[in-house]
């Protein structure tokens, strides 16, 4: 399974959004989870088992950018190709 790391500095609310986008086969959250949720900034990762490069990823990235665009939120594939900076360092830094 592929994933993408979604933060929002946000409080959350976003998994059932964040689900409907064309591709996922789930969203990871935990409400009650320090991992996911920290002050007012909340977790989600992504699941979907399309190919990373391939349509249906940069579909998925572009609905992030355009569905999410209002939203203060960084996204990181885990794609290893891409970086070879952990997404947990992006998440808490």
């Amino acid at each position: 399974m592929n994933a993408v790391a979604v933060f929002f500095a946000i409080p959350r609310g976003y998994k059932d959004k964040l689900s409907a986008i064309s591709g996922m086969e789930g969203v990871g959250y935990k409400s009650d989870s320090s991992d996911y949720n920290k002050d007012n900034h909340t977790l989600y990762v992504l699941e979907f088992s399309c190919g990373y490069d391939s349509a249906e990823e940069q579909a998925i990235e572009a609905a992030l950018d355009s569905d999410f665009s209002g939203c203060k939120m960084i996204w990181k594939s885990d794609n290893s190709s891409l970086s070879a900076i952990p997404v947990h360092i992006l998440i808490y830094s």
